[in-house]
């Protein structure tokens, strides 16, 4: 048997399924998202401005998953909505972030790119959304995320 079965092979649904499902897991785990869904899973459609077929990233600085052309982010008054493409979406649940639920929106440029780092409280994962969207997601979110003094525990 060869490895990786071949095409004709009626194994090669099966192991192309395996693999693609493997893939799909990992990265989702790796990036965040799985850990994001546990805490601001989306329990219905949030209605606010939609782009769709956009690109971003999940997870830390250093060890982040690149979505090029697959995100549907969704902008409200509310909160952040993120959801992927149905073929990745093993793993990948629609998320929402509400406003008061993100530590920090920071704008930044790298050569021609406009982008926005978004960083939910109380997590290790960011999100990072280029073009269009970034502007719309530090309009939507200004006076409306979770001060820093609002962060902080009382003391005991």
């Amino acid at each position: 048997m060869q490895i990786p079965p071949d095409p004709s092979s009626p194994w090669f649904f099966a192991f192309f399924a395996t693999m693609w499902f493997g893939v799909a897991g990992l990265l989702s785990t790796l990036s965040g998202w799985t850990s994001l869904a546990g805490q601001w899973r989306a329990q219905e459609d949030l209605a606010g401005e939609r782009f769709r077929m956009r690109s971003g990233l999940t997870g830390t600085r250093f060890l982040a998953v690149f979505y090029a052309n697959c995100l549907t982010v969704t902008v409200s008054e509310r909160g952040l909505g993120l959801s992927l493409m149905f073929l990745f979406k093993f793993l990948s649940p629609p998320l929402f972030i509400p406003w008061s639920q993100v530590s920090n929106v920071k704008e930044g440029q790298f050569l021609f790119f406009r982008h926005v780092v978004v960083q939910p409280a109380n997590h290790w994962s960011r999100i990072k959304l280029y073009g269009a969207v970034a502007e719309k997601v530090v309009a939507a979110s200004k006076g409306r995320i979770r001060s820093a003094a609002s962060q902080e525990t009382p003391p005991k």
